[in-house]
């Protein structure tokens, strides 16, 4: 993480069971201005349109209200 000096912009779900949260805080380490967010009631394919068969959401996630969020706040990151 030492190299990385540009500013980092990264989901994470709350309920990822293949990268949990507490394994996405190495970000943390870099030198660079890291915006990591975790994402309530998210798991590993909330972050995607289509998720693979048999690998549906949590009850309670929004998944399209989120996506559309995560494309302005993405955005707005990108242009600061």
């Amino acid at each position: 993480m030492d190299s990385v000096k540009a500013p980092v912009l990264a989901y994470v779900g709350e309920l990822d069971a293949f990268v949990p949260p507490v394994e996405a805080e190495v970000l943390l380490g870099a030198p660079a201005e890291v915006d990591l967010r975790v994402v309530p009631k998210a798991g590993h394919f909330s972050f995607v349109h289509l998720p693979p068969p048999g690998m549906g959401e949590e009850s309670g996630f929004d998944r399209d209200g989120f996506l559309a969020g995560m494309v302005e706040e993405t955005l707005a990151f990108v242009r600061s």
